[in-house]
């Protein structure tokens, strides 16, 4: 039975979406949020032509389409908001990866994180491509995405007045910023392992800042860092008072004061692994590149 089919079932009683709730293999859904929003489950497989229709979900009318693969709701914040909730009350799902579009709004961003949080739902990647200058709303969406677990990449440019600073660290294994990340305060990425920074002039951190980063970032295994202008302050609150020493040209040791061992390499772009982890990346790099490389 397709997605299509069993979602219209679940229409039908109560008691239909229970046994739908009970009966269905788990499985990851996606979720883009625009100007409507899309829901797909990634296993369907059903081929339909496009259909459409209005359907009472939640004691509300709204008007569905369904094409190959998903079903979408134009009917605005609150009809997608009841979408979702009936989709996550009915159906299994091990995952979810989110997108919010360029066109999403931060108020409906937030109110569809804040439904799927409340729901305990596993939110493995999401994608921020929202462009802009709501100082309510932003900070209240960033909030709630400390609950993702995977990956969360945002790739824009928040406006430049913008400072967040959330409630508890984020969860999620890999944190990436791409265009500047002025705005975050990055105690609160204590928590994640591989982390990508973009910093596109002089921020007001200190080499204090760095320094208490680094004294909590206990299960990092890797730190990229875009932008000449941290370095000095970063590599400052790095070393704090231990050792650094060049091994090669760009790749630098350096032994904190707590014992703790770094690798830093390169400097406009530059790159810090605890030195543990580094030594295991270049012995899977030497694996990868023996096996490539045909003797002579």
């Amino acid at each position: 039975m397709e997605f299509h089919e069993k979602f219209l079932i679940s229409l039908l009683s109560k008691r239909a979406r229970n046994t739908l709730k009970l009966t269905s293999v788990p499985s990851e859904f996606q979720f883009h949020l625009g100007r409507d929003l899309q829901i797909t489950p990634i296993q369907s497989i059903y081929e339909r032509d496009r259909f459409e229709g209005g359907y009472c979900i939640g004691g509300e009318e709204m008007w569905l389409i369904f094409k190959p693969k998903e079903v979408i709701s134009l009917d605005g914040i609150e009809k997608h908001l009841l979408l979702t909730a009936h989709v996550l009350d009915t159906f299994s799902i091990s995952s979810i990866t989110m997108t919010f579009l360029h066109e999403a709004l931060p108020s409906s961003a937030w109110q569809l994180m804040k439904i799927i949080n409340q729901r305990q739902a596993n939110v493995r990647f999401l994608l921020c491509l929202m462009k802009t200058d709501s100082s309510e709303f932003l900070p209240r969406f960033l909030d709630e995405c400390t609950e993702v677990t995977g990956c969360i990449r945002i790739p824009v440019c928040f406006p430049d007045v913008f400072v967040f600073t959330p409630s508890r660290p984020f969860k999620t294994r890999e944190f990436r910023v791409k265009g500047k990340c002025d705005w975050l305060n990055i105690d609160s990425l204590i928590n994640c392992r591989i982390i990508q920074l973009e910093f596109r002039k002089t921020s007001n951190r200190t080499a204090k800042c760095w320094k208490r980063f680094f004294d909590n970032w206990k299960n990092g295994l890797s730190l990229s860092c875009y932008g000449e202008s941290e370095y000095e302050v970063m590599i400052g609150g790095l070393i704090d008072g231990g050792t650094e020493t060049e091994i090669e040209c760009l790749l630098s040791e350096v032994k904190r004061r707590d014992g703790s061992e770094f690798m830093v390499k390169g400097y406009t772009g530059f790159h810090v692994m605890p030195k543990q982890a580094y030594l295991e990346y270049m012995k899977r790099e030497d694996l990868y590149y023996s096996i490539q490389t045909p003797p002579i």
